[in-house]
């Protein structure tokens, strides 16, 4: 979501909206081949293999027995609500450590590539927005907000509440806000059976990582443009004037508030603030 506006708020306003190829040939001058984003090819052509990466703890419990599965749309019963809890746990302590080759480990198949890709990107988008923010005219306070609020252990960090059963192979547990299902799936291969995270944020960023990416080249320009003059010193304080008040009028005001007020593992937080591992299972 950040992300998403930080693009919109740092393009030029007379600025046309990119595009990818403007020049498409001719006849005698047929298009070059261009370069793409990579992909594996064997999962294009749905013939890739995907297996569990993380092994069990040998210590862990074994999740609830599908000869008597919780009934779907039912609170998680403490076993399973613990289990996953441990699964949030970890890869909360994965992402606070920075281990971001393990973070693809804890999510479903289908986020793994996007979530590599976050990992790549995001610091790089982020910190072109901290050094536009330093060099533009006046303070900036809510660019160098939206900045400092694009980082990986904010972004992918998780807080859940209640968690409910959806079946034997599947449930969901709400963010604080109410705003996001975070969903959990029970994959089996060889015996073994893992809880794999179906993550939110990665969810929501998929469709935006393309334009995020396309954008650096864009924040580049303008930072070269205020740096070489070309850019001169008024329209750089219309720009700093009109992007600060566009994302002011976006950011929610309780954002850095709440933030710093969540529960800091997956524990669900009480009515008191404190975090209480039973207050919202049955």
């Amino acid at each position: 979501m950040l992300a998403a506006i930080a693009i919109a708020a740092c393009r030029p306003p007379s600025e046309p909206p990119p595009t990818l190829y403007e020049d498409l040939g001719t006849e005698e001058r047929p298009l070059l081949p261009t370069a793409s984003v990579w992909h594996d090819t064997s999962v294009a052509k749905g013939t890739a293999d995907w297996h569990p990466f993380r092994k069990p703890d040998p210590e862990a419990k074994p999740p609830p027995s599908p000869a008597n599965p919780p009934t779907g749309g039912a609170p998680a019963n403490d076993e399973l609500a613990g289990e996953l809890r441990e699964v949030i746990n970890e890869f909360n302590a994965v992402v606070a450590e920075g281990k971001n080759d393990e973070v693809a480990d804890f999510l479903i198949e289908e986020q793994a590539a996007p979530a590599k890709q976050i990992i790549e990107v995001l610091p790089r988008f982020a910190a072109k927005l901290a050094e536009l923010a330093a060099i533009l005219p006046g303070n900036n306070d809510n660019l160098k907000k939206v900045a400092t609020a694009l980082t990986l252990a904010k972004i992918l960090k998780l807080d859940v509440t209640a968690i409910e059963s959806k079946g034997a192979s599947e449930a969901v547990g709400k963010t604080p806000d109410g705003a996001h299902e975070v969903r959990f799936v029970l994959a089996k291969e060889d015996g073994e059976e893992f809880w794999y995270i179906d993550h939110p944020q990665i969810r929501a960023m998929g469709p935006s990582l393309s334009a995020l990416e396309q954008s650096i080249p864009q924040l580049d320009g303008v930072i070269a443009g205020i740096k070489s003059g070309q850019i001169s010193e008024e329209m750089a304080k219309q720009q700093a004037a009109a992007m600060d008040q566009m994302l002011g009028s976006l950011i929610p005001p309780a954002a850095d508030a709440n933030a710093e007020q969540a529960a800091p593992t997956g524990e669900p937080a009480g009515d008191d603030g404190s975090n209480d591992k039973n207050g919202d299972e049955g």
